[in-house]
């Protein structure tokens, strides 16, 4: 049985999804598009995310627009150990997705704020998503350790690691995939770097999928089958389809539109 925190009055933009057989709903009430009043969502009171749904909606009450931004990475970094033992940040998951439906594209917080933003990586040292970027694109070498000595990142309490190690790795990417088609035949390119398409991390590109879904559901008037991503490893994607019937072919289908709009080759197969 689902459970909100409350019913907004207005709903400016909401996303759902259903995730391991339950059902999540993340509904936003945006004021004049300055403000977010408040999020409201639909989780089941007595499971695992239930309080950080809470949390999150309590972080983003009233929030200006141009703060949403720096409220999440407070939030993220407050439940940065939950989430690194977890598949997926279910609520920042569909966060993303109700900006995205609002804002009509794919979401952007700077197009929200209205102007440049840029991440804390590091809290020890102060060191900014944009000084890493700019310090990869100048050295096409550059490693973490590279960063550690140069920028200070890393070398404080260590927790920024992941999160230095995917600016670079995305930084990278970025240069390659620009070129053309991107083959996910492993999980490393053959300087041992780890393969992320379009730069994303695994989360953000379950995201992409998950959105692309939607689109085709849509387009093929197949409302009454359930796709639900149930988990992702390396050029893997593992899919749970109900009702069962047909499966493989809307998997394969699904797969060749995808591949189609990423210019991507990928796995998409069934959970086990």
């Amino acid at each position: 049985m689902g459970q909100f925190n409350q019913r907004p009055f207005l709903i400016s933009s909401q996303a759902s999804t259903l995730f391991n057989g339950e059902k999540f709903c993340i509904f936003l009430d945006i004021n004049n598009k300055s403000r977010l009043e408040g999020m409201f969502f639909e989780c089941p009171s007595d499971h695992i995310y239930f309080p950080y749904f809470n949390s999150l909606a309590e972080k983003l009450e009233r929030c200006p627009l141009n703060k949403v931004e720096e409220k999440l990475t407070q939030w993220l970094g407050e439940h940065e150990s939950f989430f690194k033992t977890q598949f997926l940040n279910l609520p920042n998951f569909l966060l993303m997705r109700a900006f995205s439906e609002y804002t009509g594209a794919d979401f952007n917080i700077e197009s929200l704020a209205g102007g440049a933003s840029d991440k804390l990586i590091c809290r020890c040292f102060g060191v900014f998503e944009s000084q890493i970027r700019d310090y990869v694109l100048a050295n096409e070498s550059a490693s973490v350790l590279d960063i550690a000595d140069n920028l200070k990142a890393t070398i404080g309490c260590g927790s920024c690691m992941d999160d230095v190690g995917e600016v670079l790795l995305r930084v990278k990417n970025q240069g390659s995939l620009a070129s053309g088609e991107s083959r996910l035949d492993s999980e490393f390119n053959s300087d041992g770097t780890r393969i992320m398409p379009m730069g994303l991390n695994p989360s953000d590109f379950v995201l992409k999928i998950d959105e692309l879904k939607r689109m085709w559901i849509k387009e093929q008037e197949l409302q009454r089958y359930q796709l639900e991503i149930v988990g992702i490893k390396g050029h893997n994607i593992f899919f749970n389809i109900e009702p069962q019937d047909n499966r493989d072919y809307i998997l394969q289908t699904f797969k060749e539109y995808v591949e189609s709009k990423l210019n991507l080759s990928l796995r998409f197969d069934f959970t086990v």
